[in-house]
């Protein structure tokens, strides 16, 4: 399956909005429960997790251009540090 993630990462790099597309079907999940795990329950109570996921999700296609492959588990963090960037700014915001 890495080699196939790749595959969509360059695609998506380049500008594929499919491809893009066919990321977030194999990641939304993992990346939802993360969201979910990180948000906290004084924070969850002020914003919803499908919120902080359009975000980290909308920040990651306007990034991913500048995304250097290494492997799938570093594009999966990649993913994790644009979320936790997010909530860190709706904490912040929600103060």
């Amino acid at each position: 399956m890495s080699r196939d993630v790749q595959d969509l990462v360059e695609e998506a790099r380049r500008g594929s909005r499919p491809a893009f597309d066919a990321l977030v079907a194999l990641y939304r999940d993992r990346l939802e429960k993360f969201i979910h795990s990180r948000l906290g329950p004084a924070l969850k109570a002020r914003v919803e997790v499908d919120d902080v996921l359009q975000e980290t999700l909308l920040q990651a296609f306007c990034t991913i251009g500048r995304l250097q492959w290494r492997d799938e588990e570093a594009f999966v963090s990649w993913l994790g540090t644009i979320a936790e960037r997010v909530i860190r700014h709706a904490a912040n915001k929600e103060r």
